[in-house]
């Protein structure tokens, strides 16, 4: 288990999100950044879509109530184990009662906690992801707070650490192996690829070549529903007021002040304002990684490009997860 001492910002459990309930109204949820995210679960050999934990901004510091092996990947976020630094995008043997603590992102905004066996708290919807808005799955519906402790689930063994790095006080065991940082590198891209939405064409002229010529600063107001931008006005010419209609992560939507707004992984089922256009599904974990006062560019791409793009990244995820498989295996 995993005992919360002090909860962070906003520490949530998340998986790969639910799916077939935007019909009654509940959104997908999941992690923000899926490519952390999955790193994380990967290197400790997790089964796809474990409940992990969400960090945002400033981390939380938790002590492991029994062995556990753990991988940090996201935003760096200084972690330590009693208070000594231990390395990112590689797995950790954390020992019982030892004490794992990270402090405020240095470059990005999340991270990811991923635990072998998972974050075991009960499916709801058929999954573990916590959807703040409705207070419903993850731990209690909401993000954690001090005294809460969290059940990992079961596994077969520990690794052989025999041959891996060690801090003095064997608190905390690391291999010599671990990921690339360039995963990393390419999710602080500012280039946001996209496609013209439902409504792009009742752009103005001049709004259609801002959109992708102009920079878009991120607001205070971005969270895991949303993300408002502050950038050139787009106006719009609309005939008639809009009837909602389906939205999804990646929508983007252009409220009456012109200012564009983002949704994102908690984002509603529904929305009534224009939606000039859609971000590719392989740069939404760029965009999880940006924080207030970060910019972006949107960058014009069709289906067939974006969808390369999906595809390139699964089979990178694929290629690292044989590969990670089989260090395990040869230890």
């Amino acid at each position: 288990m995993l005992e919360v001492l002090q909860p962070g910002l906003f520490t949530t459990v998340q998986d790969g999100g639910r799916s077939g309930y935007r019909k009654y109204g509940v959104g997908g949820s999941g992690a923000m950044d899926a490519v952390s995210y999955q790193v994380a679960n990967i290197l400790v050999q997790n089964p796809l879509g474990a409940a992990a934990l969400e960090v945002t901004l400033v981390g939380p510091t938790l002590r492991c109530t029994k062995d556990v092996v753990v991988a940090i990947c996201g935003a760096d976020f200084h972690p330590t184990v009693n208070g000594a630094p231990v390395p990112m995008w590689r797995p950790l043997f954390i020992r019982k009662d030892a004490v794992l603590a990270l402090r405020q992102a240095v470059q990005g905004c999340r991270a990811y906690i991923a635990v072998a066996g998972g974050i075991d708290v009960p499916c709801t919807m058929e999954s573990r992801s916590t959807y703040v808005p409705a207070g419903l799955g993850g731990w209690k519906g909401r993000a954690l707070v001090q005294g809460d402790v969290l059940p990992v689930g079961e596994v077969s063994s520990h690794p052989n650490i025999g041959g891996w790095c060690a801090r003095q006080d064997g608190a905390c065991h690391w291999p010599r192996w671990g990921v690339s940082p360039r995963i990393w590198s390419e999710l602080l891209a500012s280039r946001i690829r996209a496609l013209p939405g439902t409504h792009f064409a009742k752009l103005s002229r001049a709004a259609q070549t801002a959109v992708w010529s102009a920079s878009f600063r991120v607001t205070p107001k971005a969270d895991r529903m949303g993300m408002r931008l502050d950038g050139p006005s787009l106006p719009i010419s609309m005939d008639r007021e809009l009837v909602s209609a389906g939205v999804m992560p990646g929508t983007v939507q252009l409220p009456p002040g012109g200012q564009p707004m983002i949704l994102m992984a908690d984002a509603q089922t529904t929305g009534g304002y224009p939606r000039i256009l859609h971000v590719a599904t392989a740069d939404l974990p760029r965009l999880a990684q940006k924080r207030p006062g970060d910019v972006i560019q949107f960058e014009e791409v069709d289906v067939a490009s974006a969808r390369r793009a999906w595809l390139r990244q699964q089979r990178v995820l694929h290629i690292l997860r044989c590969g990670v498989t089989w260090l395990w295996e040869r230890r």
